[in-house]
């Protein structure tokens, strides 16, 4: 099913059209992504590609392209140190940045004309009055490939909005898509406007459900995902590491009890986690961040 995941891909980029990957979780779509650049790369047809994720998988597309691949080198925009002159820029094939980043350095990035654009999380889209939808849709690409577990969430807008990423005004124009789809209950809607949506919106999605491609899964699949920490996140763990390097024996094993607790969430080494709002913990921790869009999805 990966296999025919990355033909689709292929030969949707072949035909110049933008791609929705809506796999279920757990399916691989980002090492699909990966198969699709690396064949881009080449041939030739790829020059420079932009991916934006959420801060929390830097880490892991980083990872995943180092495993998958033989050779291609991405570049990580992000943090405090990251460059701010587009020449320096331009001489990276692959980079890779974080949606708050682009909204931040959305000047830099509109300096350029992307052959690939690819959106991690692309359920992050479904507002398409946010500055972080404004952002990407500013951007110049030939094509894009978004991906998202969750194409569709509270309501028909959701799919108007990460559509009209991949190709503007693909369901139609907003007020006229408004008119026929969302003014209406979801559950009011008949068999037929439902099919014509899911009609349009197989042109340019694929869409895998675990039950349909595994004929045997296992009880439990463990998924190991390396999740990039905020600045202020690791500044804490790098003093608490200098702190257990200097201590005596006796200290330092109660250090490490401490930088466990850090490590499962910060506000736990601060003791203050029971007058902290959901909002807080999730901007907290990375680790908690990526638990809360995995909620968000179940």
């Amino acid at each position: 099913y990966q296999k025919a995941g990355v033909d689709w891909l292929l030969n949707m980029h072949d035909n110049e059209k933008g791609a929705l990957l809506a796999d279920d979780m757990g399916l691989g779509k980002t090492a699909q992504v990966i198969a699709l650049i690396a064949n881009g790369f080449r041939i030739g047809k790829l020059r420079q590609i932009l991916i934006v994720v959420p801060n929390s998988l830097l880490a892991n597309w980083e990872r995943e392209i180092e495993k998958f691949t033989n050779g291609i080198s991405p570049y990580v925009h992000w943090g405090m140190g990251r460059v701010g002159f587009i020449q320096e820029l331009k001489n990276e094939r692959l980079i890779i940045t974080t949606y708050s980043t682009v909204v931040n350095d959305l000047s830099l990035f509109q300096e350029f004309e992307f052959d690939l654009l690819v959106c991690d999380e692309a359920s992050l889209l479904k507002n398409h009055n946010s500055a972080r939808v404004k952002a990407i849709n500013s951007l110049r690409f030939e094509f894009s490939v978004l991906i998202t577990g969750t194409p569709f969430e509270n309501s028909m807008s959701d799919l108007w909005s990460i559509t009209n990423v991949i190709n503007k005004d693909f369901l139609g124009t907003e007020s006229d898509f408004n008119r026929r789809y969302v003014s209406t209950p979801l559950n009011e809607l008949t068999p037929r406007e439902i099919a014509e949506v899911e009609s349009k919106v197989s042109k340019i999605m694929i869409r895998r459900l675990k039950e349909d491609v595994l004929d045997d899964l296992p009880e439990k699949i463990d998924i190991h995902t390396a999740l990039t920490p905020s600045t202020e996140e690791s500044g804490k763990y790098n003093e608490i590491i200098s702190e257990i390097r200097k201590a005596s024996r006796d200290t330092a094993l109660a250090l490490i009890s401490h930088l466990r607790k850090f490590t499962s969430h910060p506000a736990l080494y601060e003791d203050f986690i029971l007058e902290t709002s959901f909002a807080e913990l999730v901007k907290k921790s990375a680790k908690f961040s990526y638990l809360a869009s995995i909620l968000e999805e179940v």
